[in-house]
This record gives C-alpha cells, structure tokens and sequence, in this order.
C-alpha cells in the first residue's frame, strides 16, 4: 500500500466521522426543549468538527497541524461551550471541560517531551486541548478515553502498515486524525450520555 492509497483509506474514515458528525448535528437541531443543553453541545461539537477534518486532512497531506488552526480551536471552544453553559445556566460542565483540556493538553505535551520529537509533535500538542474540552463537557471519564482511543487507533493502524504494506517500525503515520476521529467517535456514540 503507497502513500496515496493510505491517505484514501484514513479520508473515507475521515468522511464517515464526518457523516456522523452530521447526523448529530441534525438531530441536535430537532431535539425537544428538555435537551436543548445537549442539542446546543451537537451544534458546537459539529463545527469545530468540520475545522477538525481539515486539519485532519492537512496532517494527512503534509504531516503538520497548522498553528493557525490548532491554536484559535482552543479558545473557540472554550468559548462556545461558556455560551452553552452561561445560556443554560450551569458552568459546572463547562468548569470541568477546560479543567480536562488542560489535563489532556499536559498529558500529551509530557509524552512529546518524553518522545523527544519522535512521537507527538507540538501539533498533535496543540490540537489535544480541543478535543479534551469537547469530551470533558461529558465527563473525566470520556476526556481520558478519547486520548486511550486515539493511541489504539494509531496502534492499530501502525501495526496494520507493518503487516499488510510491508513497512518498517520507523516509519511514520500522522497522529492527529487518529486524535480526532477518536473524540469525533466517543462523542457521535449513543453511550456517551452514559458518562455524564
């Protein structure tokens, strides 16, 4: 498997979390009063999401998550989920989403700094507390998941490569859209208001 058809294979993933992302969007804007608060998260989740398949699709292309993507993403996101949180009145749920961009957001820089720049980049560094804030809306729980689901997905597709294209350990794979489609993934799942 070349290059280009590894990049076809991870951007049909891709579009089908973008489908997915979609399909919630449209459901949050039919959603009965009562979960208008959710419905509101759907909103805000599906448009940081269409920014996250771009720069999904950038690291595909080029390896290299754009600072002026990652970077604004932090503070949009903290910023449309206070408005949800400040419309609805309880900022408890937006409290505990910076908390967990924050904690995600060291997390991966720790494991770069560990890896020395032969893992995580500053990119993938810079991306991590976005998608942190998006789960940690939910819950701890899910905040730490999406970053053990990211690794799986990477992992997987990794070890993939080495058995089916015949390529080395040293090799490299792009982080970031597994970094992505992981929270994309946790937050499009019905069992995701079980750990709220």
């Amino acid at each position: 498997m070349n290059t280009s058809t590894m990049r076809r294979v991870l951007g049909l993933a891709l579009a089908a979390g973008a489908a997915t992302t979609t399909l919630a969007v449209a459901g949050a804007t039919t959603a009965p009063p009562a979960q208008a608060a959710d419905g509101s998260i759907r909103v805000i989740a599906g448009v940081i999401a269409a920014v996250l398949m771009v720069v999904s699709a950038i690291d595909l292309d080029v390896r290299r998550l754009p600072d002026r993507f990652t970077l604004p993403l932090i503070p949009a996101t903290a910023a449309g989920l206070a408005v949800v949180a400040l419309v609805h009145g309880d900022l408890s749920n937006w409290l505990r989403a910076v908390l967990a961009g924050l904690a995600v957001g060291a997390i991966h820089l720790g494991l770069a700094f560990i890896g020395g720049g032969t893992g995580l980049g500053l990119g993938d560094v810079k991306l991590s507390p976005t998608l942190g804030m998006l789960l940690g809306w939910h819950s701890w729980t899910l905040a730490f998941a999406g970053v053990f689901l990211a690794f799986v997905l990477g992992g997987l597709v990794g070890v993939g490569l080495i058995v089916i294209a015949r390529r080395d350990r040293k090799s490299t794979v792009p982080f970031g859209p597994f970094m992505v489609a992981g929270c994309l993934a946790l937050l499009a799942a019905p069992a995701v208001s079980a750990f709220s």
